[in-house]
């Protein structure tokens, strides 16, 4: 699973972009106001996720791996948004 934080108001946008490329290893994503969970086959490494999500926003980039989470930054429209992936 991944969680990514966005401003108030911006996660069911996002969520729909993920959700609209049919990225082939993401089941889905479930969006509140700002917050998204994003759910993961089982078994894929976060690297494979980072390079599915860069197909939709080249913007995305790694900050940091930290066991067990990768955290990830990319800009959408005017604003950062954080993303955490568990490995």
């Amino acid at each position: 699973m991944a969680v990514i934080k966005t401003r108030p108001g911006y996660a069911s946008s996002i969520a729909f972009n993920i959700d609209d490329a049919n990225l082939p290893d993401i089941l889905g994503t479930v969006a509140g106001a700002d917050t998204v969970l994003m759910v993961i086959k089982a078994g894929k490494m976060p690297e494979e996720i980072i390079h599915q999500l860069q197909n939709v926003d080249p913007s995305i980039r790694q900050l940091h791996s930290t066991s067990p989470t990768i955290c990830l930054s990319f800009t959408y429209p005017l604003q950062n948004c954080f993303v955490s992936i568990d490995k």
